[in-house]
C-alpha cells in the first residue's frame, strides 16, 4: 500500500490520492508489527510442542479500507478508496486463534496505529529514494 500511495502521490507531493483497490475494502484482515510476528515465532519455538501448529498474530480485525486511510494519514496522504472487482477466491476475512500461542505467554505490544506510524513512514522514506527496488 505505501509504495502506491507514495506512487499515486507522485513521491507524496499530493496531499489527496484515489486508490484503486480489490474488493470494497469491507474485508477485514489482522495485522502483526514484525518485532511481535518474530516474537511470537521465537516463543512458538522456545516453549510450544514439536509438531503442533501455532498462529501468530493478533486477533483484531482491521478493514482494508480503515487500514488504508490509516497508511496514508500516517505519511500524509488523504486517501480516497476507489473500489474493484475482489479477486476471485479472495477471502472476506482473516484473523488468527492465537490461543495456544497466548497459553505459552506470547502477548503482542504493538498495536496497528503504531506500527502503521513506524513502519509506513519508514518504507515511504526509503522507496522515494531508491524506487522500486526496496
Amino acid at each position: 500500500v505505501v509504495a502506491r500511495v507514495v506512487e499515486l502521490s507522485d513521491g507524496l507531493t499530493r496531499r489527496s490520492i484515489d486508490l484503486p483497490i480489490q474488493g470494497d475494502g469491507s474485508e477485514t484482515r489482522s495485522f502483526c508489527y514484525i518485532d511481535d510476528g518474530a516474537r511470537g515465532a521465537l516463543v512458538a519455538g522456545e516453549r510450544g510442542t514439536p509438531g503442533e501448529i501455532y498462529h501468530v498474530g493478533i486477533e483484531q480485525e482491521t478493514s482494508i479500507r480503515d487500514l488504508v486511510e490509516m497508511t496514508g494519514e500516517a505519511i500524509g496522504v488523504r486517501v480516497t478508496i476507489v473500489p474493484g472487482p475482489r479477486r476471485h477466491g479472495g477471502a472476506v476475512r482473516r484473523c488468527p486463534d492465537t490461543t495456544k500461542l497466548r497459553a505459552l505467554g506470547y502477548t503482542p505490544t504493538v498495536d496497528l496505529q503504531a506500527g502503521l506510524e513506524r513502519t509506513a513512514r519508514w518504507y515511504a522514506d526509503r522507496y522515494r529514494t531508491q524506487g522500486a527496488n526496496t
